[in-house]
């Protein structure tokens, strides 16, 4: 289900990266837990996994084209073994990121996140 594998050494996402880990378990989880919800996301499906010198997935990467969010996701798991999500803009500049995530929550938290109208975006930022 991977696209395109890119190394990580030397871009803006290296130190957002702590742990490589199973992309496609990862994948797995969060499908399991949305079900057929989870297609109202509607994935690009070129998925980017960003892969360290040891060829391990350190994150993975999707962009949404959802109702109301239409940008990049970035997931990471950190060294206690909770994801880190992070939501990029079109620039690719982190808009806002959301830590310690359990994997069971991975689903709904991204999903609660994107399904918020713009308004509320704008007023989180003030």
């Amino acid at each position: 289900m991977i696209n395109l594998r890119l190394r990580i050494e030397g871009t803006q996402f290296e130190k957002l990266s702590c742990r490589e880990f199973d992309p496609q378990t990862t994948l797995n989880q969060i499908v399991e837990v949305g079900r057929d919800k989870v297609q109202l996301w509607k994935i690009d499906y070129k998925l980017t996994s960003f892969v360290n010198e040891d060829d391990e997935t350190m994150g993975i990467m999707f962009k949404l084209n959802h109702n109301y969010y239409s940008d990049m996701i970035l997931i990471t798991l950190n060294f206690m073994d909770y994801y880190d999500v992070h939501f990029f803009n079109r620039e690719i500049q982190m808009t806002h990121k959301i830590t310690d995530v359990p994997c069971e929550c991975l689903y709904d938290t991204i999903n609660d996140y994107i399904n918020k109208p713009i308004h509320e975006f704008q007023m989180n930022l003030n």
